[in-house]
């Protein structure tokens, strides 16, 4: 994660960006950021987007 460093966007301040990166490498962190990445690959169900289609259109194939 420190090679995030060099990545920052321009409107955090730099001392901000430092912070929340080793919060990121915290054990803490990558556990719950783990844990939630398994309960998102588990989700069932559609996307909140409907891409180019109409909401009736998605609504009819659905």
């Amino acid at each position: 994660m420190s090679g995030l460093v060099d990545f920052k966007p321009p409107w955090i301040k730099t001392e901000t960006w430092k912070q929340m990166i080793e919060i990121w490498n915290t054990p803490e962190w990558k556990a719950r950021s783990q844990r939630n990445k398994n309960i998102r690959s588990e989700s069932k169900g559609g996307k909140h987007t409907l891409g180019s289609q109409t909401y009736a259109t998605a609504k009819k194939s659905g």
